[in-house]
């Protein structure tokens, strides 16, 4: 079977170790400091059964509300 690998950066909403990936954190990192974000609903996320997707847009743009410098 031939699968098109599908880039997370293209993707609507991506898996926690994707979005580790995305913000260049190892997972541990990620769960213990985005995560908490991502459970109160300051990063959008949905479920799907028992996974957990992190929607890139909300990523993207809380990261962005992080930069340090020149807006």
């Amino acid at each position: 079977m031939i699968t098109d690998k599908i880039e997370p950066a293209n993707k609507i909403a991506v898996s926690p170790g994707e979005a580790a990936a995305l913000l260049s954190l190892d997972r541990s990192t990620f769960y213990r400091k985005i995560m908490p974000l991502v459970r109160e609903g300051t990063i959008r996320s949905l479920r799907v059964g028992a996974r957990q997707r992190i929607f890139v847009d909300s990523l993207r743009a809380w990261a962005e509300s992080q930069a340090v410098g020149h807006p």
